[in-house]
């Protein structure tokens, strides 16, 4: 490699490396370093890093209700009640940029198949890229149950949001916030990638 990132100053046998890219090749070399004396670098070591696997969710029926769209900068899904009726449908290869610098607007819409009930929704985004959505600020939007559609919000990007593409996870279930994981009774999950861009000048979107 060109350039290399130097982790200095390691008082343990193990350490932990963190920001990688998943599914990616990088090249690690050690040295060692003894009072003002440092020796030479090991030969260099060639590893790969795994994919980010994500927690399964997913609405048990869409036979009352499930997401109608998605519009979010440049995505402007209009889909139907899940993969095979399993209230779950993958979307990652629909994506958009998302500038740190900006204001982003999201909003969703709900369909009924007939009596209209009260939904609830949210969305995550894993900003940190470590394949969950707990951490904090992850959850972007959060809408209460109700029969409003859409539903809208407004969310900033962490300035500690890591640069790449990532998962959005957009979730609406039957009377009750949902969790970013897990089986619940009625609604549907509905998965996406965002590309976290570095900030910009521009107006908000």
């Amino acid at each position: 490699a060109s350039t290399w990132t130097d982790v200095p100053n390691l008082t343990t046998s193990s350490h932990t490396i963190t920001g990688l890219q998943p599914t990616t090749t990088y090249e690690v070399e050690v040295r060692s370093k003894c009072d003002t004396a440092t020796s030479a670098y090991s030969s260099t070591i060639s590893f790969v890093t795994t994919n980010v696997n994500y927690c399964n969710s997913n609405g048990q029926s869409t036979t009352d209700e499930y997401i109608g769209n998605v519009t979010l900068n440049t995505i402007n899904n209009t889909s139907g009640e899940g993969t095979t009726g399993t209230g779950y449908s993958d979307f990652t290869y629909i994506s958009t940029d998302l500038d740190k610098n900006l204001t982003h607007n999201i909003s969703i819409s709900k369909i009924w198949t007939g009596t209209q009930y009260n939904e609830a929704v949210s969305v995550w985004i894993d900003f940190n890229k470590d394949g969950d959505f707990e951490d904090a600020g992850e959850n972007v939007f959060t809408s209460g149950a109700s029969q409003s559609t859409p539903v809208s919000g407004s969310f900033s990007i962490p300035n500690d949001a890591l640069i790449g593409s990532t998962r959005m996870r957009v979730s609406m279930r039957y009377n009750t916030s949902p969790n970013s994981c897990g089986l619940f009774d009625y609604g549907e999950v509905e998965d996406y990638t965002v590309n976290i861009t570095e900030p910009s000048l521009g107006n908000n979107e």
